[in-house]
């Protein structure tokens, strides 16, 4: 298992990488995972301003373009209320 902090971030999003998973956690909350294997992202919720800039930081990590609140409720399937 490999821990670490998202570069560019205030240092309260941390990355777990185990079994060719990464989660994303920003504070305490899982909000986003890639699975290496099948080149997949989930985005599991937008929380606040600061968990999306988390996520943001995330996709692009892993290749993936930044989005907006309202990209990522339609790329990612999130419901408006989030």
């Amino acid at each position: 298992m490999k821990v670490f902090n998202l570069v560019g971030t205030s240092g309260k999003a941390t990355v777990v990488e185990e079994n060719g998973v990464s989660r994303l956690f920003s504070y305490d909350t899982n909000v986003a995972t890639y699975n290496h294997n099948s080149n997949t992202m989930t985005v599991n919720g937008w929380y606040s301003l600061t968990t999306g800039k988390h996520i943001n930081k995330f996709l692009e990590f892993y290749g993936f373009e930044p989005c907006t609140k309202k990209e990522l409720i339609k790329v990612y399937n999130l419901t408006e209320n989030i």
